[in-house]
């Protein structure tokens, strides 16, 4: 007999031809589950809920089915659609575990809602501690039964009626590792402050998180951001020597695409130059201006400038290791022969040359995701990452011996693509029905600023659309720079919704139609996929990548 069941019709019937056990199935299906939390892969389950229980009984194989080999029993107490994956479900354990699951049609998910729902209501009540066998769980979720609730099941009782899941424990288990590694480090770092500054200097500070500098101010900024500034200061100080001038930042600035004038460079060296008790500006009144200056109401324009750039700038080196890169175009602009080069100034000013999708790596210490950008808002040059050439400089795609632009106008979003990801033509997505098109992750960045070309931009996901052009998954994501004045406010799509209503329909629709009379279409019903779903393909993506420098090299093209 086959090992993989077609549909949920197939496996109904199979699983009461061979219920030997005699008890009837109300339900019989395939279930997409993770095996556990943090894998990037959905298995396939083989799944049955008895008569007279509240729990899914699940297989790994029909084989094992049919020799009742049981991989583990799920207890429920309640169930709800789900929507982060399609056709997808959660429910909760009578422990508060919750379980996120999904069908493979919208008929199965309605189905399984609908039998589970029935059991939990048909369930007779107990009382807490009882233990008979078919009852209704006290606990149900934990919006329905707050944790503090007396009327809670007890957690041994629950336990009880749950198969331990090793491989989630294991996972949970190293979590729990690392929350513990973070907090020693945590106070560590304390304690060294307290030692350096005395306990007196630091008791007022324990209800917040901030920084100590060394000459002893405080300032109410995160330590992580700490770190941030100091590796800005540390691409400013390009001779090492604790100090910063008026030419290191017009410098710094030229070199990351954020030029700025003298005259906003002057202002800003002043004003850090009153912020420092020695005459020459170091990394304490460099703080301090940055730290006191958001505050202040009398701002000169050119004050407000340079704070502007400053933020941009900011946003282009969360990971230290991209402020030391930059780009260089050659050629003529438009032509066939205009490239822009990426290259990397390491130790000893080493300065080499690197390939932008290989070389800059997609996730920041802090969880952000680098953006590159090849297509600045408000153009339409198709400019992309070139994936078949050498260290993949950036340049103006072609088509039937022509340089390629969009005819169908401008685009009114800054695009390009997230390092380290690949689509693999040899993978199908489920829900497109599609193979990948061979190149990086696309992005589609929908902040205020205009990136240049080059413009290597650390922003946040916040959804993802599945354009299927030419019969090929075309993913694009959905994101916004970290330090845009929206992006406080937007961290999923309904955020998109709520604060530039429209922007997703019309992004939507440009790129449906910007091939016309071709259109392209879309898949999962033409929606566009929450957070967590974008986050998931990128990381999806991320992995495809891993696996082709893995057959093909280091320098790997396609």
């Amino acid at each position: 007999m086959a090992s993989t069941i077609a549909s949920f019709a197939n496996f109904l019937k199979q699983s009461r031809t061979h219920a030997i056990d005699n008890r009837e199935v109300l339900i019989a299906g395939v279930l997409y589950k993770k095996p556990e939390r943090n894998s990037l892969l959905w298995k396939k389950r083989y799944c049955v809920i008895y008569a007279n229980e509240l729990q899914i009984v699940y297989f790994l194989s029909l084989e094992d089915f049919e020799r009742r080999t049981i991989r583990g029993k799920i207890p429920f107490s309640s169930v709800h659609a789900w929507d982060g994956k399609p056709n997808g479900f959660q429910f909760y354990t009578p422990a508060d575990h919750c379980f996120r699951v999904y069908t493979e049609t919208a008929a199965d998910q309605l189905k399984w809602l609908e039998v589970m729902q029935k059991c939990i209501d048909n369930a007779p009540d107990r009382k807490d501690g009882a233990r008979v066998e078919y009852v209704r769980p006290v606990a149900s979720s934990p919006a329905a039964s707050p944790k503090g609730a007396s009327f809670r099941a007890k957690r041994s009782d629950s336990w009880r009626e749950e198969d331990p899941d090793v491989l989630s424990m294991a996972v949970e288990l190293a979590d729990l590792r690392s929350e513990v590694t973070t907090l020693k480090a945590e106070l560590a770092s304390y304690e060294q402050a307290e030692k350096r500054y005395g306990e007196d200097a630091l008791v007022t500070d324990r209800t917040r998180r901030g920084t100590v500098l060394d000459d002893g101010t405080e300032l109410n900024i995160e330590p992580r951001e700490m770190e941030r500034m100091r590796a800005i200061f540390n691409l400013f100080d390009v001779q090492s020597n604790g100090f910063i001038s008026e030419d290191d930042l017009l410098d710094l600035h030229a070199k990351l695409g954020e030029p700025i004038s003298n005259e906003d460079a002057r202002e800003a060296i002043s004003y850090m130059h009153s912020k420092s008790t020695t005459g020459e500006i170091d990394f304490n009144s460099f703080m301090k201006w940055w730290n006191d200056d958001h505050a202040a109401d009398n701002q000169t324009e050119a004050m407000r400038r340079y704070q502007a750039k400053f933020k941009f700038l900011k946003a282009r080196i969360a990971n230290p290791e991209v402020g030391n890169i930059e780009t260089e175009a050659v050629g003529a602009f438009p032509s066939f022969e205009f490239r822009v080069n990426f290259y990397h100034t390491g130790i000893n000013n080493e300065r080499q040359q690197i390939s932008p999708w290989h070389d800059i790596p997609l996730y920041n210490p802090d969880g952000t995701v680098n953006f590159i950008c090849e297509i600045p808002k408000w153009t339409r040059k198709k400019m992309e990452i070139a994936t078949g050439e050498p260290f993949n400089p950036i340049k103006q795609d072609t088509k039937n011996g022509k340089l390629r632009e969009y005819g169908w106008g401008e685009m009114m979003f800054n695009y390009g693509a997230m390092p380290q990801t690949w689509e693999d033509p040899s993978h199908v997505t489920e829900g497109t029905g599609c193979v990948g098109d061979n190149d990086p992750i696309d992005v589609v960045e929908i902040g205020t600023k205009q990136w240049r070309t080059g413009s290597i931009v650390q922003v946040k996901i916040l959804g993802v659309l599945a354009l299927i052009d030419d019969n090929e998954t075309d993913w694009k994501v959905i994101c916004i720079n970290v330090e845009d004045h929206y992006a406080p406010l937007i961290n999923d799509v309904a955020d998109i919704e709520a604060h530039m209503p429209g922007c997703i329909t019309a992004i939507h629709d440009w790129l449906r139609d910007y091939k016309l009379p071709q259109v392209n279409k879309y898949g999962y019903d033409d929606k566009c996929m929450g957070r967590d779903f974008a986050e998931a393909t990128v990381a999806e993506t991320h992995e495809f990548w891993k696996l082709l420098i893995e057959q093909r090299g280091g320098q790997a093209t396609v």
